[in-house]
This record gives C-alpha cells, structure tokens and sequence, in this order.
C-alpha cells in the first residue's frame, strides 16, 4: 500500500501471514521507519527500551502472554555514546553509536533491571553506563544446592548401527543434587557422555551427545537415546561409502528371506 501525502511518500508493508496471534506491519517514510511486530504466546515480563545507535533504533518492548515490539528506525536524533578509538585521527573519542537499556526483564528464575545499560554485565558507571542488577530468584527462595559424584568412569564400547558395528567413547556420572534449605528437591540421577567419529553425512560427523536419565532408569535407554539422535541426524537412506556394499547386500538377502518365509506361509 502507497499514501502520497504533501509530496511525501509512505509505503506500508505487512507480512502476509499476519494474524491475530503473529504478526508484522512496517510503514516506511523516506529512510524511515515504523515497525509493529506482535505474538500471542506465554512469555516472561519484558518491559524495557532499548537504544540502539549502531542500527540507529530506538525499540520499545513489552511481553507478558502477548509480546510486543514497536521499533522506530532514523526517526530519532539522540542516541547513547560508546568509545571509538579510532576517530579524532587515531586519538578516539566518544560516538553515538551504543546500546542502552531501560526496563526490567524476567527469564526463567531470573530478572534483571537495566537503568541506562549495555546489559553485558554487571559494569556501573563505566563508559557512562549506570546501573545493571541481577537477581536469581531460584537461590534465593529455594536457596542453595551442591552436585555430588557418586561414581564416575570412562570406557569404550560399541554401538550397532545397521551397516555396521562402530567403537564409541562412554562417560559416565552418577550424581546426587542436595539442596540445603529444602531437602525434599533432592534427587539422584544419571549422566552420559557419548563421542565417537560416526559420520551422518559425507563430509559432516555426529557431535558430543548428552542424555540424562534418573537413577533407576535402565543405562540401556541411554544407547538407544542416541541411537535415535544419530539416525535423525543422518542424512535419509545414506551410509559411509565403504560400508555401502556390505549394507545393500545384508537388504538384498533380509528381502529374500522376508519373501521365502512369505511363501511357505502361503
């Protein structure tokens, strides 16, 4: 959609997917803009602004069920400053090319407040910063807690994939978490490290894998966990070059016997 008006040219663009729930509408003047993006879905209280001079965007954010951000692009002139040591021929100064925060936001057990800050870090005052705070509401209402190695060990093992047998690495953690103030949250469980060079394409190699189970789960689950990851990694119908004869063949004489067994029964 296009407005003329006093010679000035506004052009307005919306994601042709936007509804109720998700959306995004743009309206651009000259080498300006006015951006409105929505969602409807749960999300922690974010309520801040943030300056940006490097992008030179001033964005207004606010989540809590519905999320909002409401951006404006070059329509400002101020924006925080930021060291630069290469203007002033080398001798640096002071640009408007930095962030700052204003606001407060939740994540998880988390919430932080931002007075005027970059948000890296607890840093007050400098670089004309002023004031970061973070709160980790898990220790403080549940308090306290410490990881305890029960048993722990290395080893090699195996793992069967269908064309062939291949060595992986296994480390293994029985831990206990204890929680001081609340002793009921305790519990125990399982860790598994898995590392082998088992390939899931021609050029690419499955990654560390980590499965956690509780205490009295079988380890067995553990193998199949990554089993599964392995072959959803994998790229569809693919095997290592070197094993491909060996594969197909195994398939060829399975169809057989699969045929035969369906003919006696017959």
């Amino acid at each position: 959609m296009k407005i003329i008006m006093k010679n000035k040219i506004w052009f307005s663009s919306k994601n042709p997917d936007n509804n109720i729930k998700n959306g995004r509408k743009t309206c651009f003047f000259n080498n300006k803009n006015i951006s409105l993006e929505w969602s409807l879905k749960f999300a922690p209280l974010n309520l801040n602004i943030c300056l940006d001079g490097a992008d030179r965007n001033y964005t207004f954010k606010f989540w809590f069920i519905w999320v909002f951000y409401l951006s404006f692009n070059n329509i400002f002139k101020y924006y925080p400053s930021q060291w630069n040591s290469c203007v002033n021929s080398g001798k640096g100064g002071y640009i408007n090319s930095g962030t700052r925060y204003i606001g407060i936001s939740q994540y998880d057990w988390s919430i932080t407040i931002y007075i005027w800050h970059d948000g890296d870090g607890e840093q007050l005052y400098k670089d004309k910063m002023l004031f970061y705070k973070y709160f980790d509401l898990k220790d403080k209402i549940v308090g306290t807690y410490c990881y305890y190695t029960i048993e722990e060990e290395d080893f090699d093992d195996f793992l069967q994939l269908p064309e062939h047998k291949y060595k992986i690495k296994v480390y293994y953690r029985y831990w206990h978490l204890k929680y001081k103030r609340f002793p009921f949250l305790n519990r125990k469980g399982v860790s598994v490290l898995f590392r082998s060079k088992i390939k899931i394409s021609e050029n690419r190699k499955v990654l560390n894998y980590w499965v956690t189970l509780k205490d009295d789960k079988d380890f067995s689950i553990a193998y199949d966990k990554y089993l599964s990851h392995i072959l959803k990694q994998r790229t569809p119908n693919w095997v290592p070059q070197k094993y491909k004869k060996e594969y197909y063949r195994k398939l060829k004489l399975e169809r057989i016997l699969s045929d035969e067994l369906h003919i006696s029964k017959d």
